[in-house]
C-alpha cells in the first residue's frame, strides 16, 4: 500500500505541474493566476511526497511547509475569480490569519497509518476553515476559468474535474479511515488523469 501512496502523490505532482504550466502560459489573467495557484499546489504535493518517502521525525514541519504553499495558492485562486484589489487584499489578510491560527493555536498531529497512508490529523476547527476556505476561494476560481473555454466539453471537464479535486482534497486532509482514503485517492487520481490528458492532448480544448 505504501507504494500506491507514493505513486498517488507523484502523479498529483506531475498532473498539477503540467496543468499549471498550461494555464500559466495563457494570456488570460484569470487562467494565468489559476496556473500559478496550481504550480504552488504542485510544490505542496512535492513537500508532502518527500515526507511520505523519507518518513522524517519532524513530520509536522513538512506538513506545515506544504500548508504554507497551499495557503499562498489560495491568494492566486482568489485573484482568478476577481479583479477587485480590495477583495484580494482582504483575502490575503484572512488567509494569513488562518495560517497563523492553524500553525500556532490549532496545529495538526500528522502520522502514518499502519497501511502507509499519510494522516494529516488536522484540528476540527482547522477542518472547518479548510472547508470554508476552499469552497469560497477555489470553486469561484474554477467557475471563472471554466467560462473562458469555448468548447462546452472542455468547460464541463474543467469545472467538474477541479471541483472533484477540491472535494477529494478535503477528504484527504480531514479523513483517517484507510478505506475512504483509498477510494478518495482513486477518484482524485482518475480525475487528474482525465484533466491533464484532455487539456494537453486535445488540440481543440484551448481553441
Amino acid at each position: 500500500m505504501e507504494s500506491l501512496v507514493v505513486l498517488f502523490f507523484l502523479h498529483n505532482i506531475v498532473a498539477t505541474l503540467v496543468i499549471g504550466l498550461k494555464f500559466k502560459s495563457q494570456d488570460n489573467t484569470a487562467m494565468k493566476n489559476f496556473g500559478y495557484a496550481l504550480l504552488l499546489n504542485a510544490i505542496a504535493y512535492a513537500i508532502w511526497s518527500s515526507a511520505v518517502i523519507l518518513r522524517p521525525e519532524a513530520l509536522d514541519s513538512y506538513i506545515t511547509i506544504g500548508a504554507l504553499f497551499l495557503a499562498v495558492s489560495l491568494v492566486f485562486f482568489l485573484s482568478s475569480s476577481t479583479k477587485n484589489k480590495s477583495i484580494v487584499s482582504l483575502g490575503v489578510i484572512v488567509i494569513a490569519a488562518f495560517f497563523a491560527l492553524r500553525t500556532l493555536y490549532w496545529p495538526s498531529n500528522p502520522q502514518f497509518s499502519e497501511e502507509g497512508f499519510l494522516l494529516f490529523n488536522v484540528d476540527p476547527m482547522v477542518q472547518m476553515m479548510y472547508m470554508f476556505g476552499l469552497g469560497v476561494l477555489v470553486i469561484p476560481a474554477i467557475n471563472a476559468v471554466a467560462e473562458q473555454f469555448n468548447s462546452p466539453s472542455t468547460a464541463l471537464i474543467v469545472r467538474y474535474g477541479f471541483i472533484i479535486q477540491v472535494m477529494g482534497g478535503l477528504v484527504l486532509i480531514t479523513n483517517v479511515d484507510p478505506t475512504v482514503l483509498f477510494i478518495d485517492g482513486l477518484i482524485i487520481g482518475l480525475t487528474y488523469l482525465l484533466l491533464w490528458t484532455h487539456l494537453l492532448f486535445n488540440k481543440s480544448a484551448w481553441s
